[in-house]
């Protein structure tokens, strides 16, 4: 009986121990059937950046603005009085009036270097007076936008900005019983900010010019003798205009 209990603790002993021997292989797979293929990592979808909704200023485009904003009249009062006369001088600078104005411009820009334009700008006074009081000028004018040399190169630009700086010469006619009226020339300085392609705000600033040859003691009888005084050294002055600009553009 002992002899039976050592061997069966030693057999006990010996199914406890570790094997060396590998576990079998898993069965191969049924013929016909294949292992269901490993999903593939998709990519991130690209998501546009919002330089895709600003305009592409080097293709160029169509372009209309309006501009409305303050003027003032600056005028040479010297040089007036001394080709007519004080009272003519005195009372054609009296009836003019600093307030607003608008000007109404349309142009085409030409791969974003230069833009041709045509600009109407008005104003007005005492508009409910028999003797109604402006001005007008119409120009045609050339404006360059230096920021197109530094991004001539990109599709997009890192900020939706343009810059341009205009000249531009025409006719400009001004007063109210007094008036004087010619040639005129036009310095500006434009910057606009686009919130999408086709819509911009800005802010501007401009000059024009006078040079001006006629001056009218009664513009509303100016065909009489003596109604006409002609400044042959021009007029002086200038009508500073500065305000904001709504930019409507299309094209590229």
């Amino acid at each position: 009986m002992l002899a039976g209990l050592l061997v069966g603790l030693s057999a006990f002993g010996q199914s406890n121990e570790p094997s060396d021997v590998p576990p079998p292989p898993p069965p191969p797979p049924e013929a016909g059937l294949t292992p269901p293929p490993m999903p593939e990592a998709k990519a991130p979808a690209h998501k546009p950046g919002p330089e895709a909704d600003w305009p592409k200023f080097s293709k160029g485009g169509l372009l209309f603005q309006i501009q409305y904003g303050y003027g003032v009249w600056a005028m040479n009062r010297a040089l007036l009085r001394m080709q007519s006369s004080l009272e003519d001088a005195d009372g054609f600078i009296s009836q003019t009036q600093d307030t607003h104005a608008l000007q109404l411009r349309i142009g085409y820009n030409i791969l974003g270097h230069v833009t041709l334009s045509v600009d109407l700008t008005a104003t007005g006074w005492d508009l409910t007076s028999k003797s109604v009081g402006g001005a007008g000028f119409l120009t045609g004018s050339l404006a360059w936008h230096p920021l197109e040399l530094a991004f001539m190169n990109k599709d997009h630009r890192p900020i939706p900005i343009d810059v341009s700086l205009l000249f531009g010469a025409g006719y400009g006619i001004a007063g109210e019983v007094r008036g004087m009226d010619g040639a005129v020339l036009q310095t500006s300085l434009f910057v606009d900010y686009f919130f999408v392609r086709y819509f911009g705000l800005g802010l501007f600033f401009k000059a024009h010019h006078f040079l001006f040859d006629k001056l009218y003691r009664d513009y509303y009888n100016r065909s009489q003798p003596g109604a006409t005084v002609t400044l042959n050294q021009g007029s002086g002055g200038h009508y500073l205009h500065f305000g904001f600009t709504i930019t409507l553009r299309a094209g590229d």
